[in-house]
C-alpha cells in the first residue's frame, strides 16, 4: 500500500465496418470517439450518461458530440481545420472529477472516480484520420486504451494502485439482544431500549493502511472515522455510547474470512476514559470503557486467508449486517474498569455500504 505503480495495457479496439466502408466527404478529415472499452479481466469502462464532446473553431464553427449512447464509438467528419476541444457533463460543465461506469464481469456495476486527462486543441488535415486521446485515471491498477475506427482515437483508463480508500455506510438496525449486567448502574435502568426499537447508523471512515494480517481468518489496516450519526433512535443511550466510542483516536478495518470462504467487513473501535455525553455524565466521576463493532456480510471473495485482493469490494455492496455495543465501567471515583455494563446486539435490516479506492 505504500507503493504506487501504473501498468499500462493496450488494448486496440476492431474497426467498426461502418468506420471502415463510409470515408468523409472529399476533403474532410475525421474525428471518431470510443465509448466503451473492455480491461483485464472482462472489465467494461463507458463514459457516463450526458458526456459530450464540444468541438469549435476560430471562425463559426461549434458542435457538441454525445458520447454516451449505446454503440461503441462515434465518427464526425469536420472540415480541415484548428480546433479547441473539451469534454463536458450532462450539465455542460468540466468536472474537476468524473466518474465512469465500471461493469465487472458478473455484470454487476459501480461508479468509480476518474481524472481526466486530455489535449485542448485538435488538427484535423484534409484526407487524414486524426489521433484523439482522452485519458481517465482511476484507482486501481491498469491502462485501458480505446481505439476506434481508421481515426485511431485512443480513450485510456490509468488504473493505478489505490493508496488509501473510502467507506461510507448506511443501516437500520433493531435491538435483538439486550444483556444488563447486576453491576449495570441503577441510573441506566430507565434508558435502556426494549427489544426491536430501532437505530438509523450512518457513518464513514478513510482507510490509508498499512494493512496487516492478523491470521488466516483477519486482514486489518487502521482508520479513521469522518461521520457517525444516528438521525433515528429509540432513546439516547446507544447514540451516546456511539459518540464516546468514536473520540477514539482510531478504528481498525477488517477483512474477516469465516470458515466456508465468505467474507465480512468489521469495523471496530472504542475507548476508555471519563464520560462526556449526557446519558454517561449523569453516573459520576468514573472511568468507563465504550466499544463499538460494526459488521457487513458482502457477496465477494476479497480475502482468502492468503491474499487480500481490495478491488473485489471497490464498489457498492448490500447485504446483511449487524451492530454491537459494550460497556464496563469503575465504581464511583475508582480507576478500575472491572465491572461489566451490559452488552447490545442490534441486526441490520437494510445495510449497505460502498468501498471506494482514491
Amino acid at each position: 500500500m505504500s507503493h504506487r505503480f501504473l501498468r499500462r495495457l493496450a488494448l486496440f479496439a476492431a474497426a467498426l465496418p461502418a468506420a471502415c466502408a463510409n470515408s468523409p466527404p472529399e476533403g474532410n478529415g475525421q474525428v471518431a470517439v470510443a465509448l466503451v472499452s473492455t480491461g483485464a479481466g472482462g472489465v467494461v469502462y463507458r463514459l457516463p450518461a450526458g458526456t459530450q464532446l464540444q468541438i469549435g473553431n476560430a471562425s463559426s464553427f461549434f458542435d457538441r458530440i454525445a458520447l454516451d449512447g449505446d454503440t461503441t464509438s462515434v465518427v464526425v467528419d469536420l472540415p480541415p481545420d484548428q480546433y479547441q476541444i473539451s469534454l463536458v457533463d450532462a450539465a455542460l460543465n468540466v468536472p474537476a472529477q468524473w466518474t465512469l461506469e465500471r461493469v465487472l464481469a458478473d455484470n454487476t456495476s459501480a461508479t468509480v472516480p476518474a481524472t481526466l486527462s486530455m489535449p485542448s486543441t485538435i488538427s484535423v488535415v484534409a484526407d487524414q484520420a486524426t489521433d484523439l486521446v482522452l485519458r481517465f485515471t482511476v484507482a486501481t491498477g491498469e491502462v485501458i486504451e480505446f481505439t476506434q475506427g481508421h481515426v485511431d482515437v485512443t480513450l485510456e483508463v490509468d488504473q493505478a494502485t489505490a493508496t488509501s480508500y473510502d467507506l461510507s455506510f448506511s443501516q437500520a438496525v433493531s435491538v435483538s439482544n439486550l444483556g444488563v449486567t447486576a453491576d449495570s448502574p441503577a441510573e441506566l435502568g430507565t434508558v435502556y431500549p426494549a427489544l426491536g426499537s430501532e437505530l438509523q447508523l450512518e457513518g464513514s471512515l478513510h482507510i490509508a493502511g498499512p494493512w496487516t494480517l492478523q491470521s488466516t481468518e483477519d486482514a486489518c489496516a487502521p482508520a479513521t472515522i469522518d461521520s457517525l450519526d444516528t438521525p433515528v433512535s429509540a432513546g439516547p443511550l446507544f447514540p451516546d455510547h456511539l459518540a464516546e466510542a468514536r473520540s477514539a483516536p482510531d478504528a481498525h478495518l477488517c477483512i474477516h474470512r469465516f470458515a466456508g470462504g465468505a467474507n465480512a467487513v468489521n469495523i471496530f473501535f472504542g475507548r476508555t476514559g471519563a464520560a462526556t455525553t449526557p446519558t454517561f455524565t449523569a453516573l459520576g466521576d468514573r472511568q468507563i470503557f465504550f466499544g463499538v463493532a460494526i459488521s457487513f456480510l458482502v457477496d465477494v471473495t476479497s480475502f482468502d486467508g492468503h491474499t487480500l485482493d481490495l478491488q473485489a469490494l471497490s464498489s457498492a455492496h448490500a447485504g446483511a449486517g449487524n451492530l454491537f455495543l459494550d460497556a464496563t465501567g469503575s465504581a464511583v471515583g475508582s480507576q478500575d474498569v472491572v465491572f461489566p455494563w451490559y452488552g447490545a446486539f442490534l441486526e441490520g435490516t437494510t445495510p449497505s455500504f460502498s468501498f471506494i479506492p482514491r
